[in-house]
C-alpha cells in the first residue's frame, strides 16, 4: 500500500510541476501578448482572454445579433485593454459593463490572476525537491561516516554524536544477492 502511494504521490508531483512549468509560462508570456478564445453560446458571445497576468471569463450579450458558428482563437500583443486592466484585490475582479438595449452590449467580465495558481502549482514539486535533497544528503553523510542529522565527523564517537546528541542507524550487514 505504501509503494502505491509513493508512485501516485510521484506521479502527482509530475502532473503538478509540468502544470507549473506550463502556467508559469503563460503567465509569462501574457505581459507581452494576449491569447483569447471565444464561441457563440445561444446568442451570448463567450471568451476566454490570458492577458496582463490574468485569466479573463468574459461574456457579451447582444440583442438583435445574429449567431456565429464555430470557435475563434486571436492573439496579438498585449496593449492597454481598459476593460481588463480594473483589477480588484490581489488581482480578482468582476465588471458589468452596458445595458442591452438597442445594440448596446452587456458584458460580465470576471478577472482571476494567474500567480496563485503558479504558487499553488509549485509547492508539491518543492516538497519533493527537498525530501529528494535531504535524503541525499543524509545518505552521502553516512556514506562518509558523518553524523546524519548535523554532519560532525563520528569517526572517533560512532555511538553518539558529541555534537548534537543523535544516535546514527547501526550499519546494516549487505547479504549477498540470492542466485548471484
Amino acid at each position: 500500500m505504501r509503494r502505491l502511494l509513493r508512485i501516485l504521490l510521484t506521479a502527482a508531483t509530475f502532473v503538478s510541476l509540468l502544470l507549473f512549468a506550463l502556467t508559469a509560462g503563460l503567465w509569462l508570456r501574457s505581459h507581452w501578448a494576449y491569447d483569447a478564445l471565444g464561441w457563440d453560446d445561444g446568442g451570448v458571445v463567450k471568451s476566454v482572454t490570458v492577458l496582463h497576468g490574468g485569466v479573463f471569463f468574459s461574456a457579451d450579450e447582444i440583442e438583435g445579433r445574429p449567431d456565429r458558428e464555430g470557435v475563434n482563437y486571436l492573439n496579438g500583443d498585449a496593449g492597454p485593454a481598459a476593460a481588463y486592466e480594473n483589477a480588484g484585490a490581489f488581482g480578482f475582479s468582476r465588471n458589468h459593463y452596458g445595458g442591452g438595449k438597442l445594440g448596446v452590449p452587456v458584458s460580465d467580465i470576471v478577472r482571476v490572476p494567474l500567480y496563485p495558481l503558479v504558487v499553488t502549482l509549485a509547492i508539491l514539486p518543492s516538497i519533493g525537491y527537498i525530501r529528494i535533497t535531504r535524503a541525499r544528503r543524509a545518505r552521502s553523510r553516512r556514506r562518509r561516516g558523518l553524523c546524519p542529522s548535523c554532519g560532525y565527523d563520528l569517526r572517533a564517537t560512532p555511538g553518539q554524536c558529541p555534537e548534537c546528541g543523535a544516535i546514527p542507524p547501526a550499519k546494516e550487514a549487505r547479504l549477498p544477492k540470492p542466485g548471484g
